[in-house]
């Protein structure tokens, strides 16, 4: 719901004031709503308007545009607190309860779009590098191994979220070309990143990139990522030719562009909440 850019900072005390200052707001916020639900902020730099949304995995999501004010916040959602009860009490009568718990670390590694199937083996005990830090590596093709310190769930999550991008890079790419060769749309560039709230995006320079998580999603939903993508090579916005275009390539595009919306819900259940300590 729509309620009504941004140079990266620097490392230093800004940021993370910023990042404590997010922190503090969101506590503030949950207190003051008093609702069975934790509240997130985000930036996005796309964001022309304040962007509210509630989620079962993420409780209300505060979508902010980059540079806002997050004080001025309890004013903007006192003016839209009886949507946030009645859509968090609609939730919860369905079922749909938020739980805060992180989920445990992971047996297996799926990536459900190119058909690969790692085991996870765990080694709690010192990992390699700064402080004896969490590290991952492979093992006979099938496994991966996480080493480390696993009381601490937010290092061997960060490791397993930098594995699952270094392994989802590559793949994504060529299956990118592999696409891009048979609807005959090129691109001058890919990157995999780990997006927050977007699949995909393309720049007039017809840079395009992906987010790593589409590794997780079935091949048809990335396929048609690729082919949204792809088209925006020939026009960077939604008009009605683009969307002619992309019927041309992909005529089921309106159940795959609807079922993208939910689509998060493919990625594991610890890419989304985080790892508990066992």
């Amino acid at each position: 719901m729509t309620v009504s850019n941004s140079t990266p900072k620097r490392r230093g005390g800004r940021r993370r004031l910023e990042f404590s200052s997010l922190e503090a707001m969101e506590q503030r916020l949950a207190v003051w709503l008093d609702l069975p639900v934790p509240v997130r902020i985000r930036r996005n730099s796309r964001a022309k308007n304040i962007i509210l949304r509630v989620s079962p995995d993420q409780g209300l999501v505060v979508t902010t545009p980059t540079g806002y004010d997050v004080s001025s916040l309890p004013f903007c959602l006192q003016e839209k607190q009886a949507w946030i009860e009645k859509n968090v009490l609609a939730m919860l009568e369905r079922g749909e309860l938020f739980s805060a718990a992180p989920a445990p670390p992971p047996e297996r590694l799926v990536f459900t779009a190119f058909g690969l199937e790692y085991g996870v083996r765990r080694l709690d005990g010192p990992g390699h590098g700064v402080k004896g830090a969490c590290c991952v590596y492979e093992r006979g093709g099938s496994e991966i191994v996480v080493k480390g310190p696993f009381a601490d769930g937010r290092a061997v999550a960060d490791v397993l979220v930098r594995y699952c991008r270094e392994k989802a890079g590559p793949l994504l790419v060529a299956a990118l070309r592999e696409v891009s060769g048979e609807i005959g749309l090129s691109f001058a560039g890919a990157a995999v990143r780990a997006q927050r709230t977007r699949w995909g995006s393309c720049n007039a320079k017809k840079n395009i990139s992906l987010n790593f998580k589409l590794a997780f999603l079935p091949w048809e939903l990335v396929r048609y990522v690729f082919v949204h993508e792809l088209c925006h090579t020939k026009h960077l916005n939604h008009s009605k030719r683009y969307w002619a275009l992309v019927a041309a390539h992909e005529p089921d595009w309106k159940r795959l562009d609807a079922a993208l919306k939910h689509a998060d819900e493919y990625a594991p259940l610890w890419l989304r909440r985080g790892i508990t300590a066992p």
